[in-house]
């Protein structure tokens, strides 16, 4: 590993937390491209990992602005990840829905491996959803 200058890690959260204390111990950077977790340590000698990208709350918010301004959307469905990230994107929604005048009708928790979302897209069809 004498030549490894650094650990690019993927857009999930849950990984590059799993990833840091082995990048630790490795002593390169852990970069991730993606991940916001809230978790990532900083308590960890040297601060060896770090975040190019933006925090969940204000990419969801921008989802959100971008359904209410742009495509005047009203009835709006989610469908979240069972993960730590799921749970941050459902907690800005609650928060933040009547702001942008948004109606979640269906929000939709699958797990990493299921294999389809029909009935709950036709759900949010029905309930006069924009997806």
């Amino acid at each position: 590993m004498k030549d490894m200058v650094a650990v690019l890690g993927g857009k999930y959260s849950p990984i590059s937390v799993e990833v840091l204390p082995e990048a630790h111990r490795l002593k390169v950077p852990l970069i991730s491209v993606w991940g916001s977790a809230a978790a990532s340590p900083t308590t960890l000698p040297p601060f060896l990992h770090f975040r190019v990208s933006l925090k969940d709350d204000w990419g969801v918010e921008a989802m959100m602005r971008r359904m209410a301004n742009t495509y005047k959307a009203s009835q709006v469905c989610a469908f979240l990840p069972n993960t730590s990230w799921g749970r941050s994107a459902d907690a800005v929604i609650k928060s933040k829905a009547t702001r942008y005048k948004l109606n979640f009708g269906v929000v939709r928790w699958y797990n990493w491996g299921d294999t389809t979302f029909a009935e709950d897209y036709r759900r949010c069809l029905d309930n006069q959803g924009q997806p």
